[in-house]
């Protein structure tokens, strides 16, 4: 199967704080891909020419070649960012919580964190749709008066505060998978910057394509 990577040829270097500049688009960044065939035909060398002008002043296509036959759908995986798990611990309250369970909807936690501490504080006219009552109710410890107001109904009581522990995903790169350009021969570096893409073959560009966040080169089974 043949595919193409979109990358980034020039990336963008105006002052980020450190947080979001180690999340930033870099050189060689693969940012999007698909099958080849879809944007470019090959010449009479064996090149892809892609069928429209590269207008983009910042990225480039490699096409690559002879890759082991993957699904549409894994080569879109090159082009997410990388993620890693890491604590957090966030309070909220119980109708909060209680709407949380009902819909086993847990966001920015990746799944149900657990209850690691619970208090409760008074709340005046807390306001709740009518619909949902039920389950409101059982976010209070106490509730001293319910008023109804259209379609909402507020509550007056003690409500429970839930510490959640748990997990979510960080962002760590924009893109975990990226062309090192800087390995790629100076000729071929320059043929890229001039035209805008390049055609590879897969045993080529295993050479430059790199898994960042692990800092290996990219194996057959990245595309499996």
């Amino acid at each position: 199967m043949d595919i193409y990577l979109q990358i980034m040829l020039s990336a963008p270097n105006h002052s980020l704080p450190a947080d979001k500049a180690a999340r930033r688009l870099t050189v060689g960044d693969i940012i999007g891909g698909g099958l080849a065939a879809d944007m470019a035909t090959i010449d009479g060398q064996g090149d892809y020419i892609p069928n429209d002008v590269i207008s983009s002043p910042r990225t480039g296509f490699v096409f690559i070649k002879d890759v082991p036959n993957v699904a549409i759908q894994k080569i879109k995986q090159l082009a997410k960012p990388h993620n890693e798990l890491e604590p957090l611990i966030l309070s909220v309250n119980g109708v909060k919580y209680q709407k949380a369970l009902l819909n086993s909807k847990w966001y920015p936690f990746v799944s149900q964190p657990a209850i690691t501490n619970t208090t409760t504080e008074p709340v005046t006219d807390y306001e709740v749709a009518t619909a949902r009552i039920e389950t409101a109710r059982a976010g209070f410890q106490t509730i001293t008066n319910e008023t109804v107001s259209g379609n909402s109904t507020l509550i007056s009581g003690d409500i429970y505060i839930y510490e959640l522990t748990g997990t979510h995903e960080v962002p760590k790169l924009r893109s975990k998978f990226g062309v090192k350009i800087s390995d790629i021969p100076q000729a071929v570096r320059q043929e890229m910057q001039a035209n805008k893409y390049i055609t590879f073959t897969w045993t080529q560009v295993k050479n430059y394509l790199r898994e960042k966040w692990a800092d290996r080169l990219v194996v057959d089974g990245d595309l499996d």
